[in-house]
């Protein structure tokens, strides 16, 4: 005698989908994040590992990352999708068929203009988004060329591992592209610090020992008063990260990372600039 077969509840699935989906989103929040970081640490002299940052530390990070390049997108998909109400649409219909198929064909092969771009920027500032940025626009067009000829011809001409294919190669694009920005970012961030460490929050460091503290503007201030809990005073170090219980610290320019661990010989104190 056969058991009967289980039946998946609904609410079950719908939970397991749902999960699938946030720790994707989850990972790609914390790669961004990373990458972000990782050059930031790089501009300013240090290696990203010694932060031990969480990974809700990482997916915050990357939130600004994502912000400019998702409003970008949105801005060309209104302004293209007007766009093809307005012009392409009408052209479609009015045009005769054999024009309208060339010129989807010729979108087709945008890629050839746009691969000799992409060897031209490799010689400017900006080479690192020529490969992304080239391939994501090939990709787009290549798409939009297939959706007139089958808005035109009511046959699809694509097979199935062509789309599936030029499905992969966007998300790669699209990802790449992010990384590139998330890169930028980064380092934008760690010169920035580095240059103007004043923006970050002022800190003054008491402790009942004498930390042998260092480096471009900082200075140490000894009190005479045996009673004192705290009899060494350093100023000049501005704070530019908390990992645990450790503290990460930036001097002005040249500039040195100071790390002190929180214990009860330490006292700090966070001014703002004014």
């Amino acid at each position: 005698m056969t058991q009967p077969r289980a039946v998946e509840s609904p609410l079950v699935r719908l939970l397991a989908d749902v999960g699938v989906v946030v720790a994707a989103v989850t990972a790609v929040l914390y790669y961004f994040g990373w990458v972000r970081t990782r050059f930031q640490a790089r501009a300013l002299g240090f290696d990203v590992s010694a932060l031990s940052l969480t990974t809700t530390d990482y997916v915050l990070k990357s939130l600004n990352v994502l912000f400019l390049p998702l409003i970008l997108l949105l801005a060309v998909v209104l302004v293209g999708y007007q766009a093809h109400l307005r012009w392409v649409a009408p052209a479609i219909e009015r045009l005769p068929e054999r024009t309208v198929l060339g010129a989807a064909r010729l979108l087709g092969l945008a890629w050839v203009p746009l691969a000799v771009v992409a060897l031209i920027l490799l010689a400017t500032p900006v080479a690192g988004y020529a490969m992304p940025v080239t391939l994501t626009a090939s990709v787009l067009l290549a798409r939009y060329g297939r959706s007139v000829r089958q808005a035109r011809s009511d046959t699809d001409p694509w097979p199935m591992p062509t789309r599936v294919i030029a499905v992969i190669l966007l998300a790669l694009a699209v990802f790449w592209c992010t990384e590139r920005v998330a890169r930028t970012t980064g380092e934008a961030f760690g010169r920035d610090f580095a240059a103007d460490p004043g923006q970050l929050p002022a800190v003054v460091v008491f402790s009942a020992k004498d930390l042998r503290l260092a480096g471009p503007g900082v200075t140490r201030t000894v009190t005479l008063d045996p009673q004192a809990a705290y009899q060494f005073e350093y100023r000049g170090l501005y704070m530019l990260e908390r990992s645990g219980d450790r503290y990460f610290f930036i001097t002005t320019a040249p500039g040195r990372v100071v790390v002190l661990t929180e214990n009860d010989s330490l006292r700090m104190e966070f001014t703002a600039r004014r």
